[in-house]
Formats: C-alpha cells, sequence, structure tokens
C-alpha cells in the first residue's frame, strides 16, 4: 500500500461584496441623489476567500465595460441608473445574472439656477438705464428645480465677492454694475449681471424774488433782506439726474403747500421764513430758506 495522499482546498461559494459611492458633487434629499457633471462613480469590492478577479458595469443598459477607476456617471440630464457586479478568482458573481445586478440610481443635474433680481423701493426708468436710490433695495432671487437652491454671491463693480443674504442698497452715488452668482446644492453655477445709476442727490433750488433787494435789516443776529409787500417769488427746480418731480413751501412754520406758479400775499412790516423743498423723481429731497421782511 502506497502511503497516504491528502489534497486540502479551500470551498469558495460566495460572491464579493461591492460598494458604490459618488464622488465629487452630490446631494441627497429626500431619499433622492443628485449629482452635477463633475461627478464620478466609485465601485470598491472586496473578497476574502479566493480574491477579486473584476468589477464590470454598465450605465443606462449600454454595454458592461470593466471598471478601472472612477468614472464619470453620464453627460446627459435626468435620472442614471448604473448597474453593476464583481467576480472573485473562481468567478463567484456578485448576483446571480446580469439583470438583477446591484444597482445605484442618481438624477444628473447638469444646469445652474435661475436666477433674478427686484428692486425694492423708488426706481425711475429712462431709456435702457434704471435709476435707484440709497432708500432702494436690491433684492437677489434663485431657484434650482434638480438638487436645489444653495447660495448667491454677488460682486459690486468687480469688487470681491459676498454672500448674498437679504436685501441690501447702494450708498454710493453713481453708475454701478452688480454681477451674481447663483449655485445649486452640486455647485452648478450661474451668472447674471446688472446695471444701473445710484442717484441719492435732491434737485437744486433757486428762489426768484420779483423785486431786486433795497436794504437789509439785522433781526435776531441774523441780517436780512428788505422787500416791498407787493413783492412775489418764484421758485423752480432742476435735477441733473433723473428731474425734478415736486415743490412745496412752508412760510412761518406753516404746513407745507404745493407750489403753483407764484407765492405772494404778504403783509407790510413783518418778518417772513419761507422753507422750500423739493423732490425728484426718486424722491430724493432738498431743502432750502428763503427769509426777508416787508416794509
Amino acid at each position: 500500500q502506497e502511503p497516504i495522499q491528502t489534497y486540502k482546498f479551500w470551498m469558495d461559494r460566495t460572491a464579493p461584496i461591492i460598494i458604490d459611492e459618488l464622488v465629487g458633487d452630490n446631494f441627497f434629499v429626500n431619499g433622492q441623489a443628485y449629482s452635477s457633471g463633475r461627478t464620478k462613480l466609485k465601485l470598491t469590492a472586496v473578497d476574502n476567500k479566493s480574491g477579486l478577479k473584476a468589477i464590470y458595469y454598465s450605465v443606462n443598459g449600454e454595454p458592461y465595460k470593466k471598471y478601472e477607476r472612477p468614472f464619470y456617471i453620464t453627460n446627459t440630464k435626468g435620472a442614471a441608473n448604473v448597474a453593476y457586479y464583481a467576480l472573485d478568482n473562481v468567478d463567484n458573481k456578485s448576483s446571480s445574472s446580469i439583470k438583477s445586478t446591484s444597482s445605484t440610481v442618481t438624477i444628473m443635474d447638469l444646469t445652474g439656477p435661475t436666477v433674478n433680481n427686484v428692486f425694492v423701493g423708488p426706481q425711475f426708468t429712462m431709456h435702457d438705464t434704471v435709476y435707484i436710490s440709497n432708500k432702494t433695495g436690491i433684492k437677489l432671487i434663485g431657484s434650482d428645480s434638480g438638487a436645489g437652491m444653495s447660495y448667491i454671491n454677488y460682486s459690486v463693480n468687480n469688487e470681491e465677492q459676498v454672500r448674498y443674504s437679504d436685501v441690501f442698497s447702494i450708498d454710493k452715488q453713481g453708475y454701478k454694475t452688480i454681477t451674481y452668482f447663483g449655485y445649486d446644492n452640486v455647485n452648478n453655477s450661474s451668472r447674471k449681471k446688472i446695471d444701473f445709476v445710484v442717484d441719492n442727490e435732491g434737485p437744486e433750488i433757486a428762489i426768484q424774488p420779483s423785486i431786486t433787494v433795497y436794504s437789509h435789516q439785522e433781526i435776531d443776529s441774523a441780517l436780512i433782506p428788505l422787500y416791498p409787500a407787493h413783492v412775489i417769488l418764484w421758485l423752480a427746480a432742476f435735477d441733473k439726474v433723473t428731474g425734478a418731480n415736486t415743490i412745496e413751501y412752508s412760510i412761518n412754520n406753516g404746513v407745507f403747500k404745493p407750489y403753483t406758479g407764484q407765492i405772494r400775499g404778504f403783509v407790510p412790516d413783518k418778518v417772513y421764513y419761507v422753507k422750500i423743498r423739493a423732490t425728484d423723481v426718486l424722491n430724493n429731497e432738498q431743502f432750502s430758506d428763503f427769509n426777508f421782511k416787508t416794509t
């Protein structure tokens, strides 16, 4: 009898374990995964018996390919189905057939948000130019039908970008450009620009008496002109940006009245304190005083 011979081996009937991972821009909301065109899918498989032989994958029903490295899921918008399976070195498969292979589903979001702006408060459009004041609020709006809106950044006259949080205004006078950028939850972005002029100055006021002043008198430590009681006052307002809108006046701290063409009806030997208020189309105000005494 020859010596007993022994052949030892391991029976491996267990398929590899395979795990998928989104690498890059991805966002989960309400159980749904969203990815951008920059997102890759990473497949990892382990087998603690005979060892891993290969991983194969298919995107949206295309022929299976051998997995080498993380790959872009798709370059088209919408749902992407990735089916995959793994083989070990004795050809155990991670699923019994291709039809029942493991799969991951992600919606591809390849477009940036829709962004817009609204002016809140005084505004005026002349030709193709929008005029606002420092009392005008600038509201930035964004929405995204895919992965969802994340945030908006904006820059005034190409200065450093600022994160938008709420309605803001511009104090400094002059021509301005605001460029703003909307980002969704997978970092797709969109850009928009608005141009406008900030006008914070009220109109210039002109006061014209009908008679040339002929003398002055000191009253309450101030030298004021003297006019005959039949003097007439004419008022005018000029605004070099948007144009004057209203002129009102008040006499001796009375209520303001609309100016309708002339101010007259003064009585002799009385001191008059006339205050004038003018506004432009953006409701910027300017005040002026005209004090005098009648003889």
